[in-house]
């Protein structure tokens, strides 16, 4: 436990328009958290008034860019304010593996022998993809006993939780959080502002499986295939008395 607390800073973004009251999704992740002993910072997120996305007149847009804003600003907390080498970037509507806690110290040397930048920990999942071959696996001593390290591909989504090293951080701190989302609106071809498609796909990284988090399962998008998507890979990830 002392070994994680001592490599990793955790940050779980919450968003909520009254930071000064605990919402439900943060009291269940507060009591997932305390049950593994390991603190956690909070961040209330991007408000629709906040200067950053304030005039995006998509609703869908402005809510992606918040989502990314959030991560990000979580990134230049944690770069700003401790001296560790990892952070943990996670959401607030996960459950957690029960042997988290176990397997995280080897998560991390495993980013640190192959010089990974992010490791993804959970992303939506619904078929085994450690059998596809775009999915190939990276070789290391706790492959087949304890979890396969895989790459994968462009069309990998979700950001339940990923870890990234400090050098990392900064570096996208550098290219993506000042101006960068204002010159998409201009420049079509540069990468979407949104965590799916910029945080978890730059840099060399990699996916652990089986997934140590996975969304609860309760969805509350008002799209039929995202809500669907999300229930499939639920059922697909959940077993019993396995995640917290």
């Amino acid at each position: 436990m002392e070994d994680i607390i001592n490599l990793v800073d955790i940050y779980c973004l919450n968003f909520t328009n009254n930071p000064e009251e605990k919402n439900e999704r943060r009291i269940e992740m507060e009591k997932k958290f305390d049950h593994f002993q390991l603190p956690v910072h909070f961040y209330s997120g991007v408000s629709s008034e906040d200067k950053r996305i304030c005039f995006v007149e998509n609703d869908n847009m402005r809510r992606t860019w918040s989502i990314c804003y959030g991560h990000l600003d979580m990134m230049n907390d944690f770069v700003n304010n401790s001296k560790k080498d990892f952070i943990i970037l996670c959401e607030d509507d996960i459950i957690i593996h029960k042997d988290f806690t176990k397997k995280l110290p080897q998560a991390i040397d495993v980013m640190k022998k192959h010089n990974l930048d992010i490791l993804l920990l959970g992303c939506l999942c619904s078929n085994p993809v450690d059998t596809y071959s775009n999915f190939p696996e990276i070789n290391t001593e706790y492959s087949s006993k304890t979890f396969k390290l895989l790459e994968y591909i462009e069309d990998t989504w979700g950001c339940q939780m990923f870890v990234i090293t400090r050098t990392h951080a900064k570096i996208m701190l550098s290219k993506f959080y000042n101006g960068y989302a204002i010159k998409t609106l201009k420049d079509k071809s540069l990468t979407h502002f949104s965590s799916d498609w910029l945080l978890t796909k730059y840099g060399k990284r990699a996916l652990l499986y089986p997934l140590l988090v996975i969304e609860n399962g309760h969805s509350d998008y008002e799209d039929e295939g995202q809500k669907n998507s999300r229930i499939n890979c639920y059922n697909f990830s959940f077993r019993e008395n396995t995640f917290i």
